[in-house]
């Protein structure tokens, strides 16, 4: 009998287990990085001239909408929230806030040569559906300015070779 009893407690806590386990996390159906509105050209490195632009697409209309970048010098700024649909784009040149919630920002303000971190998150209370994403990408720097880097160097280079 006590056997029965162990052998009912063991199965019990097994099964209990498996249903208070966590719910999965959930993803967005899509996140990358694109050239522009309306495109779905998938890239993960742009010119310091170009403005990124984030593809999101998610199950269902979200309640709750939000991302955060981490620049290459590790200072952080969150997205504005706006109202979104399931699918939709977002360019970097809309504003931003510090991650204490004061300044705003614009792209041209915060935009640094490097890699980049976003991470987002959505909610549907309606339909219970959450998930998050994230991505990086990279800022290169204006092709002239590095032109003009090498050509400097090498000046410099072939001058001190001549002294």
């Amino acid at each position: 009998m006590k056997i029965y009893k162990i052998i009912l407690s063991v199965l019990f806590l097994t099964c209990s287990a498996s249903v208070f386990a966590t719910a999965p996390s959930h993803v967005f159906d899509e996140i990358y990085m694109t050239s522009g509105n309306g495109t779905y050209d998938v890239r993960d490195t742009f010119g310091w001239d170009e403005t990124p632009w984030i593809y999101f697409k998610m199950p269902t209309d979200p309640n709750n909408f939000h991302f955060g970048i981490k620049a290459p010098s590790n200072d952080k700024y969150k997205f504005l929230d706006k109202e979104v649909g399931s699918e939709f784009w977002v360019s970097l040149d809309n504003l931003f806030e510090d991650k204490d919630g004061g300044s705003m920002f614009s792209w041209d303000d915060i935009k640094e040569v490097g890699l980049w971190d976003l991470d987002a998150q959505y909610a549907s209370l309606g339909s219970s559906a959450a998930g998050k994403g994230d991505l990086t990408f990279t800022i290169t720097p204006e092709p002239i300015s590095s032109l003009l880097f090498l050509i400097g160097g090498g000046a410099l280079v072939a001058i001190r070779r001549k002294v």
